[in-house]
C-alpha cells in the first residue's frame, strides 16, 4: 500500500519528459516514454492531460478501415477502426481521432432501421518492467456500456461511451501497477438493430411453449390484445378460453377512454 502510494502521489512523479515535461515515478517509464516521445513535434498541456479533449485531432487526417461483418439475419454489424499516424499512443487522442467515423457508421446504419443499439471495445496493448531489462506485455480490452438511438442525436451517448472507456482505462492503470500503455490497438464498433416492443394481434405461440398448455393466447384480429387478456383474467372460461367471442360481452366493462390501443 505505502509503495501504491509512493507511486501514484503527484510528489512522486519527478522525473520529468525533456521533450512534454510529462512527469513519471520510475526511471524506466520515463526512459520508455521518451523513446516515442522524442519522434513526435513538440506537444501542448492538452496532448499530456488524458482528459483534455479540445485540441486532440491530430492534424492529419486518419484513414480508416471498416471491413463490415453481419450476421444474425443482416441484424448485426461490426466495425473495426484500426489507429494509424500516430495516434496509437494515447488513448484519447485515438478515441477523438475517431468519433466522427463512429458517428458516420451509426449514421448509416440507423437509415435502414427504426433504431439502434450500438457499444464498442477499444483493445490496447501494456507493458511493464520487472526488472531494468525484462518487459511483460498484455492486452486488455475496454468495453463502453450499451447505448440506444431512434434518432441521429449521437453527442450524448458518444460523450458517455468515451468517458465510460477513460474510466476503465485509469481503473486499470491503478489497479495493474506499473503497467504503461505501449499502443491502442484497434476499436470493434458493434451495432444491432432494435425494434420497441409493442402489442398488437394475434401471434401463434412457439410449439415449445403451446405444447405445455399453461399458456392462454386469445386468438384476436384487432389490437386489443391487452384487452381481452385482462378480461381472461377477470372472467375465466372453462371451455374455448382462447376464442375472443368469449370475452366480447364485457369489452365495455372496463374504462379504456384513456387508452390508445395497441399499448406498448
Amino acid at each position: 500500500m505505502l509503495r501504491h502510494e509512493r507511486l501514484h502521489s503527484e510528489n512522486a512523479k519527478h522525473i520529468k519528459c525533456s521533450h512534454c515535461g510529462k512527469g513519471f515515478a520510475r526511471r524506466y517509464a520515463a526512459k520508455h516514454h521518451e523513446t516515442k516521445c522524442l519522434k513526435r513535434p513538440s506537444t501542448s498541456e492538452a496532448d499530456t492531460n488524458p482528459h483534455i479533449e479540445a485540441s486532440l485531432p491530430p492534424t492529419k487526417k486518419l484513414k480508416k478501415n471498416f471491413p463490415d461483418c453481419e450476421e444474425a439475419l443482416n441484424s448485426f454489424k461490426q466495425y473495426i477502426i484500426l489507429p494509424e499516424d500516430g495516434s496509437d499512443e494515447d488513448l484519447t487522442v485515438f478515441l477523438s481521432s475517431v468519433q466522427e467515423s463512429v458517428r458516420e457508421r451509426l449514421r448509416e446504419y440507423l437509415t435502414h432501421n427504426r433504431g439502434i443499439k450500438w457499444y464498442y471495445v477499444v483493445s490496447a496493448k501494456f507493458i511493464r518492467f520487472v526488472t531494468e531489462e525484462e518487459i511483460e506485455t498484455t492486452t486488455a480490452h475496454f468495453r463502453s456500456t450499451c447505448m440506444l438511438n431512434l434518432d441521429e442525436n449521437f453527442d450524448d451517448n458518444l460523450s458517455a461511451a468515451v468517458r465510460k472507456i477513460m474510466s476503465s482505462y485509469d481503473e486499470f492503470l491503478e489497479r495493474g501497477s506499473g503497467w504503461i500503455l505501449d499502443k491502442v490497438k484497434r476499436l470493434e464498433l458493434k451495432v444491432a438493430s432494435y425494434v420497441p416492443l409493442s402489442g398488437s394481434s394475434f401471434l401463434h405461440l412457439p410449439q415449445r411453449l403451446e405444447s405445455t398448455k399453461s399458456i392462454l393466447n386469445i386468438v384476436n384480429e384487432d389490437n386489443k390484445c391487452f384487452l381481452w387478456c385482462i378480461l381472461a383474467a377477470l372472467h375465466p372460461q372453462k371451455e374455448h378460453a382462447s376464442r375472443v367471442a368469449k370475452y366480447l360481452p364485457y369489452e365495455h366493462e372496463l374504462n379504456c377512454s384513456t387508452l390508445s390501443f395497441p399499448i406498448a
